[in-house]
Protein backbone atom coordinates (compact mmCIF):
# COMPACT_ATOMS: atom_id res chain seq x y z
CA UNK A 1 0.00 0.00 0.00
CA UNK A 2 1.22 3.14 -0.95
CA UNK A 3 1.49 6.23 1.73
CA UNK A 4 -1.04 9.05 1.92
CA UNK A 5 0.57 12.26 0.16
CA UNK A 6 1.09 14.66 0.86
CA UNK A 7 2.74 13.25 4.68
CA UNK A 8 3.13 16.95 5.99
CA UNK A 9 1.33 20.08 5.94
CA UNK A 10 3.51 23.40 6.94
CA UNK A 11 0.94 25.77 9.05
CA UNK A 12 2.30 29.66 9.35
CA UNK A 13 -0.04 31.28 11.34
CA UNK A 14 -2.40 32.38 8.29
CA UNK A 15 -3.27 28.64 7.98
CA UNK A 16 -4.65 29.05 11.81
CA UNK A 17 -5.60 32.10 12.30
CA UNK A 18 -8.69 30.88 10.44
CA UNK A 19 -10.58 27.57 10.93
CA UNK A 20 -10.29 26.51 7.18
CA UNK A 21 -6.75 28.42 7.15
CA UNK A 22 -5.25 24.56 6.29
CA UNK A 23 -7.77 24.27 3.54
CA UNK A 24 -6.04 26.82 2.07
CA UNK A 25 -3.00 25.41 2.69
CA UNK A 26 -3.87 22.53 0.86
CA UNK A 27 -5.70 24.30 -2.17
CA UNK A 28 -1.61 25.77 -2.76
CA UNK A 29 -0.34 21.84 -3.12
CA UNK A 30 -3.43 21.13 -4.97
CA UNK A 31 -6.11 23.31 -6.77
CA UNK A 32 -9.24 21.05 -5.83
CA UNK A 33 -7.79 18.62 -2.76
CA UNK A 34 -10.10 15.96 -2.18
CA UNK A 35 -12.23 15.35 0.88
CA UNK A 36 -10.28 12.36 1.77
CA UNK A 37 -7.03 14.69 1.59
CA UNK A 38 -9.00 17.45 3.72
CA UNK A 39 -10.22 15.62 6.08
CA UNK A 40 -6.63 13.95 6.97
CA UNK A 41 -5.09 17.43 7.93
CA UNK A 42 -8.43 18.59 9.73
CA UNK A 43 -7.95 19.78 13.02
CA UNK A 44 -10.13 17.76 15.98
CA UNK A 45 -10.67 18.89 19.39
CA UNK A 46 -8.50 21.14 20.84
CA UNK A 47 -5.56 20.79 17.39
CA UNK A 48 -6.72 24.43 16.54
CA UNK A 49 -6.27 25.65 19.67
CA UNK A 50 -3.07 24.51 20.27
CA UNK A 51 -1.59 25.05 16.81
CA UNK A 52 -2.43 28.81 17.66
CA UNK A 53 -1.27 29.19 21.23
CA UNK A 54 2.29 27.28 19.68
CA UNK A 55 2.42 29.97 17.05
CA UNK A 56 1.63 32.82 19.21
CA UNK A 57 3.77 32.30 21.67
CA UNK A 58 6.84 30.78 19.74
CA UNK A 59 6.70 32.88 16.51
CA UNK A 60 10.43 30.99 15.60
CA UNK A 61 8.44 27.39 15.67
CA UNK A 62 7.76 26.53 12.49
CA UNK A 63 4.94 24.01 12.81
CA UNK A 64 3.83 20.92 10.35
CA UNK A 65 0.33 19.35 10.66
CA UNK A 66 0.95 15.77 10.35
CA UNK A 67 -1.52 13.35 7.51
CA UNK A 68 -4.00 11.93 10.34
CA UNK A 69 -4.06 8.91 8.51
CA UNK A 70 -0.31 8.77 8.31
CA UNK A 71 0.38 8.06 11.61
CA UNK A 72 3.23 10.59 11.96
CA UNK A 73 1.60 12.24 15.43
CA UNK A 74 -0.52 15.43 15.19
CA UNK A 75 1.74 17.82 14.26
CA UNK A 76 6.09 18.55 13.91
CA UNK A 77 7.52 21.70 15.55
CA UNK A 78 10.72 22.96 14.31
CA UNK A 79 12.49 25.70 16.07
CA UNK A 80 14.00 27.56 13.58
CA UNK A 81 16.11 29.85 15.93
CA UNK A 82 19.35 28.44 14.66
CA UNK A 83 20.66 29.03 11.11
CA UNK A 84 22.51 25.73 10.82
CA UNK A 85 19.52 23.22 9.53
CA UNK A 86 21.70 20.39 12.30
CA UNK A 87 21.55 22.51 14.97
CA UNK A 88 17.72 22.70 15.06
CA UNK A 89 15.91 20.90 17.69
CA UNK A 90 12.56 18.99 16.09
CA UNK A 91 9.86 17.83 18.19
CA UNK A 92 6.72 15.19 17.20
CA UNK A 93 3.97 15.92 19.58
CA UNK A 94 0.55 13.99 20.08
CA UNK A 95 -2.24 15.26 21.94
CA UNK A 96 -3.73 13.34 24.55
CA UNK A 97 -6.43 16.06 26.43
CA UNK A 98 -5.70 15.87 30.14
CA UNK A 99 -2.66 13.13 29.99
CA UNK A 100 0.80 14.01 31.78
CA UNK A 101 3.57 14.41 29.06
CA UNK A 102 5.30 11.33 28.04
CA UNK A 103 8.41 12.13 26.14
CA UNK A 104 9.96 9.41 23.52
CA UNK A 105 6.79 7.92 22.31
CA UNK A 106 5.29 6.34 24.91
CA UNK A 107 1.23 6.94 25.20
CA UNK A 108 0.64 7.61 21.44
CA UNK A 109 -0.09 3.92 20.26
CA UNK A 110 0.92 3.70 16.72
CA UNK A 111 0.62 7.42 16.09
CA UNK A 112 4.39 7.65 15.96
CA UNK A 113 5.19 4.98 13.38
CA UNK A 114 5.66 7.23 10.44
CA UNK A 115 7.97 10.08 11.64
CA UNK A 116 11.49 9.42 10.47
CA UNK A 117 8.97 9.72 6.70
CA UNK A 118 7.73 13.13 7.79
CA UNK A 119 10.87 13.91 8.99
CA UNK A 120 12.15 13.42 5.68
CA UNK A 121 9.21 15.21 4.13
CA UNK A 122 10.59 18.36 6.19
CA UNK A 123 13.73 18.16 5.18
CA UNK A 124 12.95 17.50 1.34
CA UNK A 125 10.39 20.13 0.54
CA UNK A 126 11.20 22.86 3.33
CA UNK A 127 15.03 22.32 4.26
CA UNK A 128 14.42 22.54 7.76
CA UNK A 129 15.69 19.63 8.68
CA UNK A 130 18.10 16.85 7.88
CA UNK A 131 16.44 14.00 6.70
CA UNK A 132 17.92 12.19 9.52
CA UNK A 133 17.13 14.50 12.02
CA UNK A 134 17.06 13.77 15.79
CA UNK A 135 13.60 14.19 16.98
CA UNK A 136 11.88 14.22 19.99
CA UNK A 137 8.63 12.48 20.40
CA UNK A 138 6.47 13.61 23.08
CA UNK A 139 2.61 13.09 23.86
CA UNK A 140 0.27 14.63 26.42
CA UNK A 141 -2.09 17.18 27.32
CA UNK A 142 -1.84 20.54 24.86
CA UNK A 143 -0.98 22.82 27.53
CA UNK A 144 2.05 21.02 29.33
CA UNK A 145 3.25 20.06 25.19
CA UNK A 146 3.56 23.95 24.88
CA UNK A 147 6.09 24.21 28.07
CA UNK A 148 8.21 21.04 26.62
CA UNK A 149 8.08 23.15 22.95
CA UNK A 150 8.95 26.37 25.15
CA UNK A 151 12.54 24.19 26.57
CA UNK A 152 11.08 22.69 29.72
CA UNK A 153 9.33 19.05 29.79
Amino acid sequence: MSSPRPLILRLPWSAVARSDGFVRRLRALRRDPPAKLVRAFAFKNDELAFARRLLEAHPRIWLFRCNQLAFAGDFVAVDMSSAHVEARRALCLDLKRGAPVKLGGGGAGNSFVRVRAAIREIARCHGALTPEHSVLCATGDGDALLRVVAGGA
